[in-house]
């Protein structure tokens, strides 16, 4: 399978994943409250969905920033320093934006740690994958 095309499927299923996770620590505070009524499934994979598509939007700067760096080749420790290093950095910029505009800096933190967990284990294999196809001349 080529880098291409792991480096997708990595992406997608983080993004994935987290909306998944997430959607369902929303539904189930939602549907705790006596306020509102309960969220059904349509309603909760409506939200999937939005989250889906809000995830691949604020992923796609780092998606082109590692992108761009990899058709550089630099040294691979560096690279996956310098790679965790700004993917951790680009997450503390959410968090700080998405607790803003969060209820509390609780959900915040709920919210990056679901895509934060996910997304730092795939950049980390996606990286040992680039490394092994530079040093078999790929």
């Amino acid at each position: 399978m080529s880098l291409k095309k792991i480096g997708v499927i990595l992406w997608l299923s983080v993004c994935l994943n987290g909306s998944i996770v997430y959607s369902l620590i929303f539904t189930e505070k939602f549907n705790s409250s006596k306020i509102f009524t309960n969220l059904t499934i349509l309603e909760t994979l409506f939200i999937i969905f939005v989250l889906l598509m809000l995830s691949v939007i604020f992923s796609f700067p780092l998606l082109l920033y590692i992108n761009l760096r990899k058709k550089m080749r630099s040294n691979f420790k560096s690279m996956l320093f310098e790679h965790n290093l700004i993917f951790n950095l680009y997450c503390i910029l959410l968090y700080f934006v998405f607790s803003q505009l969060m209820v509390s800096f609780v959900e915040g933190i709920q919210l990056m740690l679901t895509y934060f967990i996910t997304g730092l284990i795939a950049l980390n294999i996606y990286l040992r994958k680039v490394n092994t196809r530079y040093n078999n001349g790929y």
